[in-house]
């Protein structure tokens, strides 16, 4: 009846002032309202930030950690290999010298097939005893 009132012109425009400013009054709490929980939102976002950074350093620490520990392990595998004599070292020398020079190859390459095959070879004479296992063929490339 009041909007009626109004349409008519019988009541006039102040009386309605207080309903407009009682919205104008809850659509500035609302902005408020909006512009704390968008300062919240950048507040959390930030701390998110934060905390993703963190994890990532922790994750590119224990990455390090992680490294450095196979690395300790490398070392100490290439160390106890050289404190092991090689697998050749078990051959008399004048025998591997006199099969390189029948087969034609060079001493290097001897000594380094007998370092490759020598712990196979033990492994099998283990496992097998009761088999002779022999070794057939020219040692090195193919004659031509």
């Amino acid at each position: 009846m009041v909007v009626a009132a109004c349409g008519a012109g019988i009541i006039s425009a102040p009386v309605l002032l207080p309903v407009y400013a009682g919205g104008g009054i809850l659509a500035a709490a609302g902005a408020i309202e909006t512009v704390l929980n968008w300062r919240r939102t950048v507040a959390e976002t930030k701390k998110v930030g934060q905390e993703t950074q963190k994890i990532e350093k922790e994750r590119s620490l224990l990455d390090l950690e992680s490294l450095k520990r196979e690395l300790e392990i490398q070392k100490l595998r290439f160390e106890v290999r050289a404190a092991e004599p090689p697998a050749s070292s078990l051959v008399p020398l004048d025998q591997v010298k006199h099969a390189a020079h029948e087969a034609n190859v060079p001493l290097g390459y001897a000594l380094h097939i007998l370092n490759r095959t020598l712990p196979t070879f033990f492994v099998l004479q283990g496992r097998m005893p009761e088999r002779a296992i022999t070794i057939e063929g020219p040692l090195g490339p193919p004659r031509h």
